[in-house]
């Protein structure tokens, strides 16, 4: 309400058409994070849950075109909104969004919907997306991954090198979650641990 929009391409309110007033109510009232891109310039307008999402991008971005407020997530927004704006629905799992959220940059994954939205002239006029995190779902798959690669590497081994030898080769390959990992291998006469190896 206290935005501006004749400074925008939405134009001032009274002038909004059908279709537009529509779909904006759809995303204010939705349970979802939804954002409306509109227009060849896919300016934006989203609602709170939206708004949360997009970290600092928010300070920048309603009512804006969504390249300047998320450049980190042109590179997919623009297929998906080109092909949304022929008419044609896309769906995709799973989209590694880095955004800067409490202060600092960090990765988010997210289901993305995108669907068409028509004019009242029956033409594609903006493209509505849903987005729900799955962030937390993807982090703990991944770290699961991990467990079950050390479970299926150290098993079988003859001896307490080859063992750690593979479970070192594990969290090599597992630096997203594991960026630094030290082995030591305890000898209870010396009652000393020796350095084994070092991952990171």
């Amino acid at each position: 309400r206290e935005m501006n929009w004749t400074r925008t391409t939405f134009g001032p309110v009274g002038e909004w058409s059908a279709a537009l007033r529509t779909v904006i109510r759809v995303v204010l009232d939705s349970p979802l994070a939804m954002c409306l891109f509109w227009g060849p310039d896919r300016v934006q307008l989203y609602n709170d849950l939206y708004r949360m999402m997009m970290g600092s991008g928010h300070a920048v971005g309603l009512g804006q075109p969504s390249r300047p407020s998320r450049p980190e997530a042109w590179h997919l927004d623009e297929l998906i909104l080109a092909r949304a704006g022929r008419g044609e629905p896309m769906t995709v799992h799973d989209a590694l969004l880095p955004f800067t959220r409490h202060g600092s940059l960090e990765n988010a994954w997210f289901d993305l919907s995108y669907l068409p939205v028509r004019g009242d002239d029956g033409q594609v006029a903006g493209t509505l997306c849903l987005k729900v995190e799955t962030t937390a779902d993807v982090l703990s798959r991944r770290r699961l991954g991990t467990l079950s690669a050390l479970n299926t590497a150290t098993s079988g081994t003859a001896t307490r090198e080859s063992a750690f030898g593979q479970a070192l080769n594990v969290l090599v390959a597992s630096s997203q979650d594991i960026p630094f990992a030290v082995g030591y291998r305890l000898d209870g006469q010396e009652g000393q641990a020796h350095l084994a190896g070092a991952a990171g």
